[in-house]
């Protein structure tokens, strides 16, 4: 049971992952904190039960019209609402984005009340056995295509000339201007896809998860704790601190109550910050 246990901590870290990964891409280029990336990652969770409920379009195919349409949302974000601020105070840029998690969330909320809605594709109910392990099927769909997005994005930003722009700027974002860089398209490349990464996330998760206005608050939370536990800026900690997060939170509820399994998380999140200030993986974000 407890094997059992750890492997759905694994799928549920793995959009951890995805969501964290998006706000550490932002982080590390702009370094400005995205208040609303989780309910950013809520809009395409409906979109997602739209496009199921009207047309019958599968989530996972729906991700090819997410992807592409939330990247553009991003990408306006970062050119009216981002550019504005990005050389106020800090405690503005956190209201700013903060103050829009508000606006999206309670337009949401006006429009399609707090129900909660499902999505139920024809493999909802599929599952499998490995001994005496239960695989069910939308878990291990998420957990595959977040995996493979996130290999993605590590060969995108290591092996493309976009990618290694992106990195150049998060180190330094004058010198990359100096070399000729165009830094400001390089912030809204990187906003677009960090909110295309949630937007996947969104999409990928509906499959299993109810679909509501407050779902977006609890995984920017989490997604910020396991952007933290894996280094602030650097992306490859975060697919390794949200693994982390989910097993944490699987356990908890397994030994103990699933009432505090996010209460544990937020422990580990502080210990981190007491220890280890600078994140697990903070060594090697410095070299």
């Amino acid at each position: 049971m407890l094997i059992q246990v750890i492997l759905n901590g694994f799928c549920l870290g793995a959009i951890y992952s995805l969501v964290s990964i998006g706000l550490t891409l932002i982080w590390g280029t702009m370094k400005i904190i995205n208040f609303s990336h989780g309910s950013l990652m809520m809009v395409s969770m409906y979109i997602s039960f739209w496009l199921w409920l009207i047309i019958d379009l599968d989530p996972l195919i729906s991700i090819f019209i997410i992807f592409p349409l939330m990247y553009g949302v991003g990408y306006l974000f970062q050119r009216f609402i981002i550019m504005p601020i990005l050389e106020a105070e800090r405690h503005a840029q956190l209201l700013m984005t903060f103050g829009l998690m508000l606006v999206i969330k309670n337009t949401v909320l006006y429009f399609w009340r707090a129900d909660y809605r499902v999505v139920l594709p024809f493999y909802a109910d599929l599952f499998f056995r490995m001994g005496e392990i239960v695989f069910d099927a939308p878990r291990v769909i998420a957990f595959t295509a977040a995996i493979a997005l996130s290999i993605g994005l590590h060969f995108f930003m290591t092996k493309t000339s976009t990618g290694v722009a992106i990195r150049a700027v998060a180190q330094d974002s004058e010198a990359a201007s100096a070399m000729g860089i165009n830094v400001h398209k390089i912030y809204g490349i990187t906003c677009g896809l960090g909110t295309a990464f949630a937007g996947v996330a969104g999409a990928l998760i509906s499959t299993y998860y109810p679909v509501h206005p407050d779902v977006g608050t609890a995984f920017m939370f989490m997604a910020f704790v396991t952007m933290v536990l894996g280094s602030m800026g650097n992306y490859l900690g975060a697919i390794v601190a949200g693994l982390i997060i989910g097993v944490t939170e699987g356990v908890t509820a397994y030994l103990l109550s699933s009432s505090i399994r996010q209460a544990v998380a937020f422990i580990v999140f502080v210990l981190t910050l007491l220890l280890k200030p600078e994140g697990l993986f903070g060594r090697v974000l410095r070299r």
